[in-house]
């Protein structure tokens, strides 16, 4: 075999699913929790990890999940109706944008995979069907709650591109 496996893996090119968005390769860092989101987190950490991706040749980084409302996240989440949580995850799209990268904010709403003890609040979902691997059975929304936690999806969006995310991914569940 001659060349590169890949050729066009480092060619500059337009993903269609987000439009008119350009990217310096083909390269994506796919959404992943790493332990350094949610309440007490610091911007440097995460900036310098994002950096590092960025550095490494992904033209663009997914957040891990932050939550659309404080029902829908936990502990380890970003909640992004906290405004210090928006603050910090603005500090970071500053920082992958400086070296040189592009950045999308993962948004979910975790349902039954939520926690009472971590949220303070009992887990919300379409059904009440419980989680195979969470003991908090959630409530059944109604279809006016349902109806709000797509509005909170659209301000989450919103607040993404006030921010400066380049972009969202919407992460759904089961």
């Amino acid at each position: 075999m001659h060349g590169q496996p890949f050729p066009k893996l480092g060619s500059q090119g337009a993903i269609g699913a987000i439009g008119a968005l350009r990217l310096s390769s083909r390269i994506l860092m796919g959404s992943m929790h790493l332990g350094r989101e949610g309440p007490g987190a610091l911007a440097a950490p995460l900036s310098r990890f994002y950096e590092e991706r960025v550095h490494g040749g992904a033209a663009m980084i997914i957040t891990g999940g932050v939550a659309v409302s404080r029902e829908g996240g936990g502990d380890h989440y970003f909640v992004i109706t906290a405004a210090e949580q928006r603050r910090i995850l603005g500090g970071v799209v500053a920082s992958v944008h400086a070296a040189g990268g592009r950045i999308a904010m993962q948004l979910f709403h975790a349902g039954r995979y939520t926690r009472a003890s971590e949220t303070g609040l009992q887990p919300v979902s379409a059904s009440a069907v419980p989680s195979p691997i969470f003991p908090d059975a959630p409530r059944a929304l109604s279809a006016d709650e349902v109806a709000a936690v797509v509005q909170a999806f659209a301000q989450a969006g919103r607040w993404a591109a006030e921010l400066g995310f380049d972009a969202v991914e919407v992460m759904g569940m089961a």
